[in-house]
């Protein structure tokens, strides 16, 4: 099946949340500073949905299946899609815009109201490493920055990753004047 990119909305953030838990459950990582509770689930929509409507820079892009040859999206998805009569979503990118006189790592907000469930000393080690190493690595140039890439694992191997990041950055010329930066997790999702 073919697949377009779209622009994330509000009523979106529950699919990305399922599609998150369900690409990293089985990273050692995901699993343990993000384990699948509702408590999490909350933690994980209330975040997104913030970002997505307050910061700066922020821009969200689904990867939408399409019927073969059609102009019409799939909605054989997921239970929640299903329940909510959307297409669907089988990945999704947040990225953070270049935007000049910025560092970058001062748009990434950082939480630290974490549910319980959540490892909580794991995750303030990890996080403030990655901001490390993307600021020895970009310095304070403008540059795209792909914060959060997660693809449902019944569409990982497909391109879904590739086509988010196509879309960004080769699909529209005018950022090819950017560099860009991701982390990955050793899966790839």
């Amino acid at each position: 099946m073919p697949f377009k990119v779209q622009p994330t909305v509000l009523a979106d953030i529950p699919i990305l949340v399922d599609i998150y838990l369900a690409a990293f459950r089985t990273n050692a990582f995901g699993g343990a500073v993000f384990p699948d509770t509702p408590a999490v689930r909350q933690w994980w929509t209330a975040a997104l949905s913030h970002e997505l409507s307050h910061q700066k820079g922020a821009a969200f892009y689904n990867l939408v299946e399409y019927a073969a040859g059609t102009d019409t999206p799939t909605f054989s998805g997921n239970d929640e899609q299903r329940q909510t009569g959307g297409p669907t979503i089988v990945a999704f990118a947040k990225w953070l815009r270049p935007m000049e006189g910025v560092d970058p790592q001062d748009a990434v907000e950082i939480p630290t109201d974490l549910p319980p469930e959540c490892d909580g000393e794991l995750f303030a080690r990890y996080f403030p490493e990655l901001s490390r190493r993307h600021k020895m690595c970009m310095g304070t140039r403008a540059h795209w920055y792909l914060e959060l890439l997660a693809t449902h694992p019944s569409h990982q191997r497909r391109g879904a990753a590739s086509q988010l990041v196509n879309h960004v950055l080769v699909e529209n010329s005018a950022n090819a004047r950017f560099d860009a930066y991701l982390e990955a997790s050793p899966e790839g999702h």
